[in-house]
């Protein structure tokens, strides 16, 4: 037992000499994990640019959803307020003024709820309108003309030539 054996002592010299198997392994083992470190970085530079394209995809589809579902309101509206009795003039008054806040349930015009908005804003108009005493004419000439026979009428129509200073 009282033999030591020393075991012998290894360099990167003796390693290439006897084992040179030992340092290519070594050496593309470094190779493999650099490359695999470069195409990490590349896929997480690729994952951003995705996820940068998705949020910039996700908010033009939210955009465009808004304006189909405007114009969804403006046709709904349109519809609506072109069945009332209202004036030309205001129909459209109205209409411009609801198409622009559209009642909206789920991502989807709420047809019930806009549709009760859209009468509501259609009465206080007619209530206004008819405050105004619009719709009827006063004070704008004689009444109605009364029937007449063709003598009659040829009798004051003659009249009235003599009133200007007539033949």
């Amino acid at each position: 037992m009282g033999e030591t054996t020393s075991t012998p002592r290894l360099t990167l010299e003796s390693l290439r000499k006897e084992h040179p198997e030992i340092i290519e392994a070594l050496r593309t083992e470094i190779e493999n994990s650099a490359a695999m470190k470069e195409a990490q970085a590349q896929q997480e530079k690729k994952l951003k640019e995705t996820e940068t394209a998705l949020e910039e995809a996700k908010a033009e589809n939210a955009r465009l959803k808004e304006a189909l579902l405007l114009i969804e309101a403006r046709t709904f509206v349109e519809a609506k307020v072109k069945a009332s009795t209202l004036p030309e003039i205001s129909k459209t008054r109205v209409a411009e003024s609801l198409a622009k806040a559209p009642v909206v349930k789920d991502g989807k015009l709420d047809e019930a709820a806009y549709t009760a908005a859209i009468e509501a804003a259609v009465k206080a108009e007619a209530e206004y309108l008819a405050k105004l005493g619009a719709g009827k004419v006063s004070g704008m000439g004689a009444g109605a003309p009364t029937e007449m026979t063709l003598e009659e009428a040829e009798k004051a129509f003659a009249e009235r030539i003599k009133s200007f200073g007539g033949f």
